[in-house]
């Protein structure tokens, strides 16, 4: 049975230490985007130890900036994988990052014993990306980064409503030419990279920064030092000198990368 809970009520159940976090590795998972479904394939024996009865259920939470969703399963009934949350009645379009996280929950009283952190409802190929490309009304855009969440980090939308008057593109038609065409991908990602990278140093501190700070010291340890606290910084803490040196840091992307040579290795094709 699926039922939709509010955010504040789930937050009144939890405890303020759940006694058990379980991570990605316990459970595996996929996102489909055709057809709006989340399965979790398998979720390893030990997560139940305890909890294989009909008092405790296993919920698969789904939710964005202003819906949310469950779908429970008994825990006193077998499993049978996949177990799927389908998000097309409550999730025509995505607001923010769409997420998910497992939870083990005592039937009578709702309480929280055991959960999973938060995970971005993401395709497989970018679980491990350092930025999620997500589906969202942009209209005839290919794709938009959008920086509304300091938190989170930057995220990049990509089209799902653009329109001809000779037919749509579909997402998946739209994620490619965002991830593989040369020319979007000179265009985009060079200016995508700066604009990331001037928020970045002023937001050292948060996880997603730190990501990115970690990609450009492989790039070139030169712009990166890792300070007293442990955490990467910019070389010499001098921020306003690294932001001088974001040209030249995206430069050594777009050699990385390729892209300039395989973009004049398209214009002259016909040559």
């Amino acid at each position: 049975m699926e039922n939709k809970f509010k955010s504040t009520a789930s937050k009144q159940t939890t405890p303020n230490e759940i006694e058990t976090i379980f991570q990605q590795n316990s459970f595996d998972w996929l996102y489909d985007y055709e057809s709006q479904t989340l399965s979790i394939d398998k979720i390893s024996d030990s997560i139940f130890e305890n909890y294989d009865t009909k008092d405790f259920s296993l919920g698969i939470y789904g939710w964005d900036k202003q819906r949310e969703v469950i779908k429970t399963y008994n825990l006193g009934e077998k499993l049978n994988y996949p177990l799927k949350l389908n998000l097309k009645k409550s999730f025509d379009n995505f607001l923010g990052l769409p997420r998910f996280k497992i939870v083990i929950f005592e039937v009578n009283t709702k309480q929280i014993i055991k959960s999973s952190k938060d995970f971005i409802m993401t395709d497989k190929e970018q679980q491990n990306s350092l930025i999620k490309m997500i589906p969202n009304r942009i209209g005839n855009k290919v794709a938009e980064i959008d920086f509304n969440d300091l938190e989170e980090g930057p995220i990049i939308y990509i089209s799902t409503d653009f329109k001809t008057e000779e037919g749509t593109i579909p997402y998946n038609s739209l994620k490619k030419i965002a991830k593989y065409d040369p020319f979007f991908c000179m265009g985009f990602w060079p200016t995508a990279l700066k604009q990331i990278l001037e928020i970045a140093v002023d937001n050292q501190s948060k996880p997603w920064a730190q990501k990115w700070f970690e990609y450009i010291s492989k790039l070139d340890d030169v712009y990166i030092e890792r300070g007293k606290d442990g955490d990467l910084q910019p070389a010499d803490n001098n921020i306003q000198e690294f932001k001088n040196s974001i040209t030249s840091i995206v430069n050594l992307f777009i050699k990385e990368r390729n892209f300039d040579t395989i973009v004049f290795s398209e214009f002259n094709k016909g040559d």
